[in-house]
């Protein structure tokens, strides 16, 4: 082998890695955003839940102040049924 053929080699395998590097580097940069959506997705699943719990409780205490003063709050039962199937 000469070494016109090594420096060839040389460069073609200098090449290579840098391709590969550079597609390590993308790869990276593509699972990095993955998991930043995914964590974005799942605050926002957790800040809904949240919310839930919260309008869920709002109507829990309403009828139970209603109840306790003897006023009929079945209007309310429907309401919170449906805040209950949006958990679903």
């Amino acid at each position: 082998m000469t070494a016109s053929n090594l420096q060839q080699l040389a460069a073609k395998a200098d090449a290579y890695v840098r391709a590969v590097e550079a597609r390590e580097r993308e790869v990276a940069e593509a699972a990095e955003a993955l998991s930043q959506d995914a964590a974005v997705q799942a605050a926002f699943r957790q800040g809904q839940q949240h919310e839930r719990d919260r309008v869920l409780a709002l109507i829990t205490a309403q009828q139970d102040q209603l109840a306790r003063g003897g006023i009929n709050a079945l209007v309310l039962t429907p309401l919170r049924r449906q805040v209950l199937e949006v958990e679903a």
